[in-house]
């Protein structure tokens, strides 16, 4: 089975062959690609703020939040206590995208974010942190497509049209082609240049 080995370690079957030098060994690389793509920092923001959103608290996340939200841990831990009280909090079912929207949605009401402020703002910032940066990167690699040898003269506003077009396909397929060409043609010809 094995001819040239190379380690001790002899295989008595095809799959186990597999399953040890191609199954195992790909797992290890995908384990230590997520464990240093994702820091052990990161994830323990992650699990702070899904506690926060059960209206839990503990010493651990009042570091957290000092450091990386910049609120006061005192009064964040204050008005989850006042949260708790509350009857009309949303109740959250897991820990999901869609809870922090409903708790920033319901904090939106009637002042409610002038009194929960230091809780308002650690959502508001948790929400805009991106988890990875694929998106940038895909941004990226597009660019490289539409800004080529054969276009290296386009100026900076038809670049950015042609971009947003280009990465926002989803948005480009819905547009309705014949409304465009209906619109093109009821302008004045001086004004036919349409803004991509």
């Amino acid at each position: 089975m094995d001819d040239t080995p190379l380690s001790q370690h002899t295989y008595q079957t095809q799959n186990e062959y597999i399953k040890i030098e191609v199954y195992f060994s790909t797992l290890d690389i995908l384990v230590n690609s997520l464990n240093e793509r994702f820091q052990q920092e990161t994830v323990d923001i992650i699990c702070a703020v899904a506690k926060l959103i059960n209206l839990e608290f503990n010493i651990e996340s009042s570091n957290l939040f000092q450091r990386f939200f910049h609120v006061v841990a005192e009064n964040l831990e204050a008005e989850i206590i006042i949260l708790k009280n509350m009857k009309d909090t949303p109740r959250p079912i897991g820990n999901s995208v869609s809870t922090i929207h409903e708790w920033l949605d319901w904090l939106s009401i009637k002042g409610r974010a002038d009194i929960f402020k230091q809780f308002l703002q650690v959502l508001r910032i948790f929400v805009v942190i991106p988890v990875t940066s694929c998106s940038c990167e895909r941004t990226f690699s597009k660019l490289s497509i539409i800004k080529n040898k054969l276009r290296s003269t386009m100026s900076q506003d038809r670049l950015n049209s042609l971009l947003f077009l280009f990465v926002e396909q989803k948005m480009t397929a819905n547009v309705n082609i014949d409304e465009v060409i209906d619109q093109f043609k009821l302008m004045v010809p001086n004004d036919r240049r349409l803004v991509l």
